[in-house]
């Protein structure tokens, strides 16, 4: 446009037309009304009515209690909850991992030592049946094998 062949006043509509097109692109930018906010999240008339009739209480009660003039109508980044400020993928993630829990639980079971061997030998047991503790011996022979276990086990862990 700015060349040898173009006059002052093309050049100055040209300037005067990209300024006007630079505060409409501001213009647009800033934050809207209320009639024009109440307009873009209406979903149809009732809801129209209903968001300026909320907007004359808010009047209403910003006029009884100045300090809530200055607190903002549009919800404000610190007031977000924080899983909206993560990112799509972090939320995803979280979200498979909490899926994946519930759907395959925390992992393994715990194994149970059962011990299936008879801990008595027949004599043994008859007579503890007789003199009534038939629990207890049968109780100290599993004691006695556990520690024997434990041993064992120690033993192996010192030779490593």
């Amino acid at each position: 446009m700015f060349d040898q062949k173009s006059t002052g006043s093309e050049r100055k509509a040209f300037l005067v037309a990209i300024l006007e097109d630079e505060q409409a692109e501001e213009e647009e930018q800033e934050v809207a009304d209320d009639e024009a906010l109440n307009d873009m999240i209406a979903r149809n008339e009732e809801e129209l009515e209903l968001f300026q009739r909320m907007d004359l209480e808010r009047a209403a009660r910003e006029a009884m209690d100045p300090s809530l003039r200055h607190k903002p109508r549009l919800i404000q980044e610190d007031e977000l909850p924080s899983w909206l400020l993560r990112d799509t993928e972090e939320v995803e993630q979280m979200a498979f991992e909490e899926n994946e829990e519930r759907l395959f639980g925390l992992g393994k079971r715990q194994r149970k030592e059962v011990d299936y061997s008879e801990a008595l030998t027949e004599k043994q047991w008859v007579k503890a049946l007789e003199d009534g503790t038939l629990e207890e011996v049968e109780e100290t022979k599993k004691n006695r094998k556990k520690r024997k276990r434990k041993d064992i086990a120690l033993l192996g862990e010192e030779t490593k």
